[in-house]
Formats: C-alpha cells, sequence, structure tokens
C-alpha cells in the first residue's frame, strides 16, 4: 500500500501589515474605515523538502469603535482580505497562489 507523507506538512506564515485608520464623528461612538498593505514570508515543509514563498498582501475594514473613555475603545469591525504567494518550484517555474475572504472582530483598541 501507498504511505501518504502529508501528515509531515508544515508551514509557518509572517505579514507585516502597517495600516492607517480613520474615525468619523466627534461622539464617543464613531464608525471608523482601515486599509493596509504589507510584505510576508512563508516556509513549507513537506517529505524531507523545503520551500520559501514569498507574500504579499492587503486588508480593507470597515466598523464601529465605542469609546469607553479618552483612551480605550471596543470595536467591531468586517473586513476583506487577500494574500498572494509566489515561488518557485524545483521545475523552475513561478507558482502563484492567491487566498482572500472576509471576517470579522470584535476587540478592544488602547491609545497612549
Amino acid at each position: 500500500s501507498e504511505k501518504d507523507d502529508w501528515d509531515k506538512y508544515t508551514e509557518s506564515t509572517t505579514m507585516l501589515f502597517p495600516f492607517a485608520l480613520l474615525y468619523f464623528g466627534k461622539g464617543n461612538v464613531k464608525p471608523f474605515v482601515q486599509a493596509g498593505y504589507g510584505p510576508g514570508w512563508a516556509k513549507l515543509k513537506y517529505d524531507n523538502e523545503k520551500e520559501t514563498q514569498k507574500l504579499s498582501g492587503y486588508e480593507l475594514v470597515g466598523g464601529l469603535a465605542i469609546f469607553l473613555n479618552q483612551y480605550v475603545s471596543l470595536d467591531l469591525s468586517l473586513g476583506y482580505a487577500s494574500a498572494k504567494a509566489i515561488f518557485k518550484s524545483n521545475y523552475n517555474t513561478d507558482i502563484k497562489s492567491t487566498t482572500s475572504g472576509m471576517g470579522g472582530n470584535i476587540g478592544f483598541s488602547v491609545f497612549f
């Protein structure tokens, strides 16, 4: 029988996303938009082989910030993100992959 070696597959991805964030309004509840773009790197290991991929990605986010005081807000957001990977195969050809999707977040922001 044929042995499946995919159970030895590991992947590690790192991305840096500088972003710009803009709040609207003057009250304690403020809508906001956010956009970011940045590079990244992925390391893949499988079947005793290693590969490195270069990544690039962006995000577009919109949401609502509820300021609890001058320095802390509760944030509710919905956004879209996309990342592209390009790497060289063993056959000296470029292989391109795109991953994208929508997601929601609930979190806190602290301003110093």
